[in-house]
């Protein structure tokens, strides 16, 4: 296996990991647990700083709600993530 499909591969579960927690982080707004709500905010910016680090553009739509963080729209280079 090459390089380059190897690194698509990685990049392709770290998208979906990213997708995962973002959804969480949503699920977790709205029970209003805000520990976990702010651990997975932070694990969707550290995936988006690997995609921005690879050469990847990701723009992060985020709004608070009763002092939680929820995702509005992730956009992953061409991929638009509606929440």
């Amino acid at each position: 296996m090459g390089k380059m499909k190897m690194i698509n591969i990685m990049l392709e579960e770290f998208k979906t990991d990213l997708i995962r927690h973002a959804i969480w982080t949503n699920d977790n707004a709205d029970r209003a647990d805000i520990n976990r709500n702010y651990t997975d905010y932070g694990a969707v910016t550290a995936y988006a700083a690997v995609f921005r680090k690879f050469g990847t553009s990701v723009d992060i739509q985020v709004y608070k709600d009763r002092g939680c963080l929820k995702f509005s729209k992730i956009i992953i280079g061409k991929n638009i993530i509606q929440f």
